[in-house]
């Protein structure tokens, strides 16, 4: 049986090296994400060096937009195949609230407090 396939030098160490440079939380955690798919053989292959340039020159309300988009966007596929606007229990996005939206004003305080 092989081994799985080692992650190339020029992945690992500037990843390795910023990662652990990195102190903001909202910063840390998408580190360890792609720490985490570098170093996953089904995912090696898809981490690129741009992907640590871009993470490198991200500040923590550049995170929290990210996020906001991702956890939109699959709130908006699950409406599509469900017809339910809310994620079902269980999908892995620990301390997420669904936005409803209805008015711009409540809209606008939806918005808000994803940047507090």
């Amino acid at each position: 049986m092989s081994s799985p396939p080692a992650t190339p030098e020029q992945i690992a160490i500037p990843l390795l090296s910023a990662a652990e440079a990195e102190s903001r939380d909202e910063l840390r955690s998408l580190w360890s994400r792609l720490l985490a798919n570098a170093v996953d053989p089904s995912r090696s292959e898809r981490v690129r060096p741009e992907f640590i340039k871009l993470l490198q020159s991200l500040e923590p309300l550049d995170a929290r937009v990210l996020k906001f988009l991702h956890t939109k966007s699959l709130e908006d596929h699950v409406l599509r195949l469900t017809g339910r606007p809310r994620l079902p229990a269980g999908h892995g996005l620990i301390g997420h609230q669904p936005l409803r939206i209805r008015t711009k004003r409540q809209r606008a305080t939806d918005l808000q407090s994803v940047f507090r």
